[in-house]
C-alpha cells in the first residue's frame, strides 16, 4: 500500500468534506493528513499519521506505507 491509497480510503467515506484534505506535516519517516468530516451541519476534524519507508528518492504519495493511525479528537 502507498500513501496515496490510504488518503483514498478517507476520501472515499460519505462524510468527507470535498477538497479538504491537507498535507498537515511530513518528514522522512511518515506524514500526516487532516480533514473534515460533515457531522450534521457542522464537520469535524480528523487526522491521520502514517508511517512510511524512507526512501527520499519516491515522492511522499508514493511512499510504501508500514502503517497508519487514526488520531483521536483531533484539534
Amino acid at each position: 500500500m502507498i500513501v496515496q491509497e490510504v488518503i483514498d480510503i478517507f476520501k472515499a467515506e460519505t462524510n468527507y468534506v470535498g477538497k479538504s484534505m491537507i498535507n498537515k506535516s511530513f518528514n522522512d519517516e511518515g506524514c500526516t493528513f487532516k480533514w473534515l468530516a460533515k457531522n450534521g451541519i457542522s464537520a469535524l476534524r480528523r487526522e491521520v499519521f502514517i508511517s512510511t519507508v524512507v526512501d527520499p528518492e519516491v515522492d511522499l504519495l508514493n511512499r510504501t506505507v508500514i502503517e497508519y493511525v487514526e488520531i483521536g479528537d483531533a484539534q
